[in-house]
């Protein structure tokens, strides 16, 4: 477990992908509509990360959002990464007792923890931004959650248009709940436009390591798959040199990864984290919070895909005709899980 300020060692592709994305998340107006539309107000803000807090997309896209929404709304903020699931109960009551206003906590391993420390501090704010079933009653407990099923199915889409073999793979780091119903959103999506495209999935056990990531993405491609992608945190890094290796697409995970690999991230599957930690902001500082589920998905903008790059015209209506489906409501996807093998 760490702070924000300690320096990792990692490898030169995980370094320049987290700075590619800081980048880009840095030049996108991260306050949005919100800012400057209330007075700013102090409060205490901590955030809890599985993994060093700008390491992949994920952490990236969580770390520089939160960041931001403290710099907006005058928040004092920590960031405490390295927080292992076993942690984080004691993480949290540590925060909590230390005088933290809100507590952010960014992985769905963390939501028992949550839903467990929450009770014993009414007036501190817990809040899950992956994926929480029900804040169980709890005053003090918010999700801002992804329709993940959403999410994995237009990169299954994509997927689906772009696999010549009819083969895809998914590289993961832990069978969480989020990550099954992003498998399980893909494959509908895959098999909506190849009803007999084959899924290989592959766990690593790890959010964080990016040698066992490569690894289980070129077992899969040496299985077929021409198509991969991975929901691995820290790790995806490892996935995207498999594709470069191995010279097959890969699709990005929740922040447009383009930058990482030109040519071979033909698309990425895109969260608007920014989005969900300004209305964090706004609602926290404008006494709105309430203790809900508030659900991101293609219609509020929470959910995309990123630009199509280097897919020819026919191929992107396509791609683009099922996401305004899905967006319309024409398409629904099933809230099911994949099952683990």
């Amino acid at each position: 477990m760490g702070e924000h300020q300690v320096l990792y060692k990692r490898p030169l592709l995980v370094r320049s992908i987290s700075a590619a994305i800081a980048l880009v998340l840095v030049a996108t107006n991260i306050g949005g509509a919100y800012a400057g539309q209330v007075k700013k107000s102090i409060a205490n803000a901590a955030i809890i990360e599985e993994g060093p807090a700008m390491a992949g997309s994920y952490n990236t896209s969580h770390t520089v959002a939160f960041k931001q929404m403290c710099a907006t709304y005058a928040f004092k903020c920590r960031v405490v990464d390295n927080v292992n699931y076993p942690q984080a109960a004691q993480t949290l009551q540590s925060l909590a007792s230390q005088g933290m206003n809100l507590i952010v906590a960014n992985s769905n391993g963390y939501a028992d923890a949550l839903i467990q420390v929450a009770p014993q501090h009414p007036k501190v704010w817990f809040v899950m931004t992956s994926d929480i079933t029900s804040t169980k009653g709890n005053k003090n407990v918010a999700g801002f959650i992804q329709d993940w099923q959403q999410f994995g199915f237009l990169g299954g889409a994509a997927a689906g248009y772009l696999s010549k073999k009819g083969t895809m793979g998914y590289v993961v780091g832990q069978p969480l709940t989020a990550a099954q119903r992003m498998i399980s959103g893909f494959a509908q999506g895959a098999r909506l436009v190849k009803p007999h495209a084959k899924l290989l999935v592959r766990y690593t056990n790890s959010w964080t390591d990016t040698g066992a990531a490569k690894e289980a993405a070129i077992a899969e491609i040496g299985s077929g798959a021409d198509v991969v992608t991975a929901v691995d945190g820290g790790g995806n890094p490892g996935v995207i040199e498999a594709a470069q290796e191995k010279k097959v697409d890969y699709i990005g995970y929740l922040a447009d990864e383009y930058k990482s690999a030109p040519g071979r991230i033909p698309t990425s599957m895109v969260v608007n984290v920014h989005k969900i930690y300004t209305q964090i902001g706004h609602k926290y500082t404008t006494h709105t919070l309430k203790p809900k589920l508030y659900v991101g998905t293609v219609a509020n903008g929470i959910i995309r895909l990123a630009p199509l790059r280097g897919v020819p015209a026919s191929t992107k209506a396509k791609i683009f005709a099922v996401v305004a489906k899905v967006r319309s409501g024409a398409i629904r996807v099933k809230e099911t899980l994949y099952p683990v093998h």
